[in-house]
């Protein structure tokens, strides 16, 4: 076993070389997930969806289409569970099946419980449906509608596709806007290139699966939190001994921290991203369901940032605003802000900034800002970026 101690300052520098945010070692789609396993979906698109905001913070000239891309016609991606609904390589498909396996029985006892059995007899004709007609939106299979049912769907063939992508039988070839379109998964990535990624039994599943929720993150200590959510993750015991089986075969190394009595585990060829300096060459706006952040006690104890996702909270109970990205410069997080895209995609303004409390900017960090939000514009191809109002809203002298 390897330990090595490091200070607290070294820990965040390891945070952002490892998450690629300064020093451009993440060109591609294909750089990103060969780091960082997995990125969270979700649907809401603001400015840009999560996924698309992650990738966008650490690949220079991004765009929404490479992703497209990267998921519905190379299929290097696929959507499928992790965390939550997220994305990753499609050569580790069969891995997942331990998580499908899981999600069914869920999605199996929440049918019955609402008394929707009878989707089952379905399941033939939906299949036959999709190997006859190809690549098809639930919507436009032939199915009846549910009749007085509080599951989310509406249509029966709603439900039998949801069912079926969880099996793994059926995956999604497309997606436009929040629409998905359903093939089955042997027309969507090929399986006799899954060999080298497939684990033998469901302890080398847990090994390699914990070896990939820390890579998500950098670094985790051994505390319950939601970057340790999914399947069988969150079991404390359970953790407990695959991390010191890595450990014990040297897959892993613990860094000891000073001032934090919980130690800290990384990928032992992760260790190439310690101790090394940081550019700070740039501010980085940072996505709400970044893998970089999913440990908010982790954040508050590593680099004193206190954030939460207000998506969900009432507009009275919030603190900052509805969807608020936190802000980087070099290995501090320096504050937040509320962005605005107006006149139907026209410009983009920011509806407030925060900084945060003890934090004094320079005119330096004010530049490095007012670029990324440049950058930014550019990403949603808005016609225009306000500047004014956010160098208003940037004002040194206001910042309190």
């Amino acid at each position: 076993m390897t330990e090595i101690n490091i200070t607290l300052e070294e820990l965040k520098n390891f945070y952002v070389n490892y998450h690629g945010f300064y020093n451009d070692s993440i060109k591609t789609i294909e750089d990103f997930f060969n780091r960082i396993p997995s990125i969270q979906y979700d649907p809401l698109d603001v400015i840009g969806r999560n996924a698309d905001l992650v990738l966008f913070s650490r690949i220079k000239d991004y765009k929404k289409e490479m992703l497209h891309t990267s998921l519905y016609s190379s299929h290097l991606l696929i959507d499928g569970w992790d965390k939550q609904m997220g994305i990753f390589e499609s050569k580790y498909f069969n891995n997942y099946k331990y998580i499908r396996d899981k999600q069914v029985k869920m999605i199996t006892k929440h049918i019955k419980g609402k008394g929707l059995d009878y989707i089952f007899e379905y399941i033939p004709f939906v299949i036959d449906y999709i190997k006859t007609n190809g690549s098809s939106a639930s919507n436009k299979i032939p199915l009846p509608k549910v009749e007085n049912s509080t599951w989310r769907h509406s249509n029966t063939s709603s439900i039998v596709c949801d069912y079926l992508y969880n099996q793994g039988i059926l995956g999604i070839s497309n997606k436009k806007g929040v629409i998905r379109e359903y093939d089955l998964i042997e027309n969507i990535i090929s399986f006799n290139k899954q060999d080298n990624y497939i684990c033998k039994d469901i302890n080398d599943f847990y090994s390699w699966f914990y070896k990939r929720r820390i890579s998500n993150v950098g670094a985790l200590w051994n505390k319950n939190g939601t970057a340790w959510l999914g399947s069988e993750l969150e079991k404390t015991d359970l953790r407990k001994i695959i991390l010191k089986y890595l450990l014990d075969n040297n897959e892993l190394i613990k860094l000891n921290v000073e001032n934090i009595k919980e130690p800290f585990y990384i990928n032992v060829e992760d260790e190439k991203y310690l101790f090394k300096e940081i550019n700070n060459n740039k501010a980085v706006f940072i996505a709400p369901l970044d893998s970089f952040i999913w440990d908010r006690k982790l954040i508050k104890t590593i680099f004193d940032f206190d954030y939460s996702w207000e998506v969900y909270v009432p507009v009275d109970k919030r603190k900052y605003g509805y969807y608020v990205l936190p802000v980087m410069i070099g290995n501090t997080f320096v504050g937040r802000f509320e962005p605005v895209v107006t006149r139907k995609g026209e410009t983009l303004t920011i509806k407030n900034w925060w900084w945060e409390n003890d934090y004094i900017p320079t005119l330096y960090d004010i530049d490095l800002i007012i670029d990324e939000f440049k950058r930014l514009s550019i990403f949603l191809e808005t016609k225009n970026i306000n500047l004014k109002e956010i160098n208003k809203k940037l004002d040194i002298l206001n910042k309190k």
